[in-house]
């Protein structure tokens, strides 16, 4: 009788197992199954959000933003075409690279106008000295141009903000240029070197400018390239001395008799500046003169080696007239001569 109970609590046991593990099979089929489909309903989501364009619907004022339930969308993709954003020079290089395996060229600018490059000044010996490079751009259109067509540069200088003028047309090759005929006077001077297509119309005629290209704008100021000295005169007339080159060392000289009211001028080469007023002051001067130097008794002191007598120099106080000449230039600015008159 007790081994018949045995015999049934070992089978109930049992039955009881294979339910429980049938159950726990059951529940993760479930659950494994459910992830699956979740995760390809994510996997089509994902790839509907890639392949659909980008479109920004702008957020209206006055609704109310959910910017956390946002935040946590899916961005969308948007897919942008580089190929405009390159040339087609490059373009081609691209290609031959990736399938004909070739280095792509390091060259791939194509023969353009360019402006010049780094251009300077340098001033020396009165004289000014523009100098300048040729872009590579402007060198490869040089060697492609059709016949009758070349390239030039063309110097334009401005004088004091005054509108500009052309005043030199040079070689291609050719990139550096003196200006010798600069401005006697204080002067603010700016030059631009254009690179310039021309193309021949004919004997006789002037070329036809195709094309041009400004290089960068260089301003020098200028100093004086003279010198004033006031010589005589008096309140109706003045003799004023120019000097042409550097203080003390000259390369011409003049005399100029004006009257105020009259511009100072070499020829016709304006000083940039005109003569105001004329005046003559009173005032005294400091000079050094020679006395004879006396014994206490009176009597002269004698140089033993030459026999005369002996002299000293002392400084004298002397009561002068003064010729004042007042002297402006276009911006205002004045200046000053004074000569001692006898």
């Amino acid at each position: 009788m007790s081994s018949t109970r045995g015999r049934a609590l070992v089978l109930t046991g049992t039955i009881l197992s294979l339910i429980v593990f049938g159950l726990a099979v059951f529940i993760h089929n479930t659950l494994y199954r459910n992830d699956l489909e979740r995760a390809a309903l994510l996997r089509h989501e994902i790839r509907a959000l890639l392949d659909e364009p980008a479109a920004r619907e702008p957020v209206r004022s006055g609704e109310d933003v959910d910017f956390e339930s946002a935040l946590l969308q899916m961005p969308k993709a948007l897919v942008i075409d580089a190929l405009p954003m390159f040339e087609e020079s490059e373009r081609t290089a691209f290609t031959r690279f990736r399938w004909g395996r070739d280095e792509p060229s390091t060259d791939t600018t194509e023969g353009r106008l360019a402006p010049a490059l780094d251009t300077r000044t340098t001033l020396e010996a009165g004289s000014l000295s523009l100098s300048w490079q040729v872009d590579p751009a402007t060198k490869r259109l040089a060697a492609s141009l059709p016949e009758g067509d070349r390239l030039v540069h063309r110097v334009a200088r401005a004088l004091d903000g005054a509108p500009p003028a052309f005043v030199a047309v040079l070689p291609l090759e050719t990139t550096r240029w003196r200006d010798g005929d600069l401005p006697l006077h204080q002067a603010s001077v700016t030059y631009q070197v254009w690179t310039t297509r021309v193309r021949d119309a004919g004997p006789g005629v002037d070329p036809l400018t195709v094309d041009s290209a400004g290089g960068d704008l260089v301003t020098v100021r200028l100093p004086d390239h003279f010198t004033l000295r006031l010589v005589s005169g008096d309140t109706e007339r003045a003799v004023i001395r120019v000097e042409v080159g550097p203080e003390g060392q000259p390369v011409a000289e003049s005399l100029l008799e004006l009257s105020p009211g009259d511009e100072l001028s070499l020829g016709s080469r304006p000083l940039g500046l005109t003569l105001d007023a004329l005046a003559v002051v009173p005032g005294e001067r400091l000079t050094n003169r020679q006395r004879l130097v006396f014994k206490s008794d009176g009597s002269l002191v004698l140089d033993q080696a030459t026999g005369r007598p002996k002299t000293d120099d002392s400084q004298v106080l002397l009561a002068v007239n003064v010729l004042i000449a007042t002297l402006s230039d276009p911006s205002g600015s004045t200046r000053t001569l004074e000569c001692d008159l006898p």
